[in-house]
This record gives structure tokens, sequence and C-alpha cells, in this order.
């Protein structure tokens, strides 16, 4: 989790050389095509095949553009999803929310209570740490995937 609401966090599970991988990248928040741009950057430096993208995460909702885009460029069994909405007016976007205010403050405390114990070893991933309203649907369909 980028805990800068102008950083949106993109993660791409792509299968490459016959194993699932996760590539990360990051992105501008205000930008309408900023999960393309990540995309486009790492698809270059590893020479990823769209066809080879099984799953993506963003951090902030994706745009209508990078929905199209997604449309577009991925297969139609790509899982799409995200933790946080974004606000509806395009000016704000990037500002935090309440709810990533919120997010933010419990992923902190716990990350710090946890990072040096035993118990600690045991989480998720930082992107699989909650599970948000747009996590595991089509972003066309609003269906659930899987």
């Amino acid at each position: 989790m980028n805990t800068d609401s102008a950083e949106n966090v993109v993660v791409f599970e792509v299968l490459l050389s016959d194993r699932l991988e996760q590539l990360l990248g990051e992105g501008p928040t205000r930008a309408t095509d900023g999960i393309r741009r990540v995309w486009d950057h790492l698809a270059d430096a590893y020479g990823l095949r769209s066809v080879d993208v099984w799953w993506v995460y963003s951090q902030w909702e994706p745009t209508p553009e990078e929905r199209a885009f997604f449309a577009a460029e991925f297969p139609p069994t790509v899982e799409v999803s995200f933790s946080f909405r974004r606000p509806p007016a395009r000016r704000d976007w990037g500002n935090g929310t309440l709810e990533f205010t919120r997010a933010v403050d419990e992923f902190e405390q716990a990350y710090y209570a946890t990072r040096n114990t035993e118990a600690g070893a045991g989480l998720r991933p930082w992107w699989q740490y909650w599970e948000w309203p747009g996590e595991g649907k089509n972003p066309f369909t609003d269906a659930p995937v899987g």
C-alpha cells in the first residue's frame, strides 16, 4: 500500500516463464490512463504480453478510460480488483478519501504492531490486506469473478 494518495499502486499477475509472477508499478492517481502507463512500462521492461495477464490490482478504482483499456488489451477472464473508490469529481482524484485515510491508519498500526513478531510472519501481502467492494468483481459487469 502506498500511503501517498497521489500515487496509485498497480500489480499485474502475469504468466512469465511458466510461473505466475506479480509485477508492481506505480502511476499518478490523477491520470486517466495511469494503469496503462504502468502496463506499458512493465511490458517494455519485461517483454510481457497481454494474453499472459491473469489478474490486475489497482490501489485506486480504475477510471472509465482504464476500463476501456482493459477491455481492449486483456482477455475477458482477467480479474481486476481495487481497494479504494475514486472520488466522483476528477479534481479530487489523488486526494485521500476518508476511507483511504482510515485504511492507512489501520495498515500502519497493524504493520508496526506485527513487523517484529512471529505473528507478523503470516500476514497477507500488503495489497491483499483488506477486502474492498471492488475486489474480485469484473469491473465491466460488476459480477463476481471466479
